[in-house]
């Protein structure tokens, strides 16, 4: 489903939603943590579903998500066998079965949507194709259910997973200025003052490369916790966004 994609060069949605994340950068620079995952939301949903739309709600429902697994979400999930109590005795899970109900209408509705678009670029099309060419019945997935379950989740999990190294490269970069120099020197080199920086430039940027390898070093680039999802809600930027 997502080699065809990285085989196009993910179709300019990078660089389209670039141009965008750059301009909102320059307007509110501090909220690059919402708009970075903005950004990644953007690409995402272009990707799964065709259209940018509705990334401000799967950018939401990642941060609920993720903040809702690991030992610092809702109390089941140190001891498992509150999942068989009722929700006002199992404190979190009233949370958990909203998200995921929520979650299953965003992600069946933009997938119908992409479907009677019959866009074949996208992870929706993908989803719906056959495993091998010319087959009716050998399908990718058990039925539409599960590709709707799929593409979502394909959609949701690039969000975190590219936006956690790329606030991860920000903070690296302010705490190490020297390194940030150094980087800023070969991309004026090898792009230009007059270009943006593309992935066709990543063979000719080793620095720049390696700088990014160590950020995912450095840090867990999918922090899970609760303080995830307030960073959302506390940006000057969001009321705005949430009402677009």
């Amino acid at each position: 489903m997502m080699t065809r994609a990285a085989k196009n060069l993910y179709y300019g949605h990078i660089q389209l939603e670039m141009k965008r994340f750059m301009h909102e950068l320059s307007q509110n620079p501090q909220d690059f943590f919402t708009l970075t995952h903005l950004f990644c939301a953007r690409i995402s949903s272009r990707l799964a579903y065709g259209t940018a739309d509705r990334s401000i709600e799967h950018m939401i429902n990642a941060g609920a998500f993720i903040s809702q697994l690991g030992p610092s979400g809702p109390i089941p999930n140190l001891m498992p066998f509150l999942r068989y109590f009722p929700e006002w005795m199992a404190p979190g899970q009233r949370g958990v079965r909203e998200r995921r109900e929520k979650e299953a209408a965003l992600w069946k509705d933009t997938f119908d949507q992409a479907k009677a678009s019959k866009d074949k670029t996208i992870y929706t099309s993908a989803s719906l194709a056959t495993k091998a060419i010319g087959s009716d019945t050998d399908l990718l997935f058990a039925d539409e259910e599960e590709a709707i379950a799929a593409v979502g989740m394909l959609c949701t999990v690039a969000i975190y997973t590219i936006g956690g190294p790329a606030t991860l490269f920000v903070m690296a970069m302010v705490l190490h200025p020297e390194w940030q120099e150094k980087v800023r020197q070969q991309i004026d080199e090898v792009v230009g003052k007059d270009e943006m920086l593309d992935l066709k430039h990543s063979p000719q940027l080793p620095i720049l490369r390696a700088a990014i390898k160590e950020c995912v070093r450095w840090k867990s680039t999918v922090p899970l916790g609760k303080f995830l999802v307030p960073p959302y809600t506390q940006s000057s930027i969001f009321p705005k966004f949430h009402t677009a």
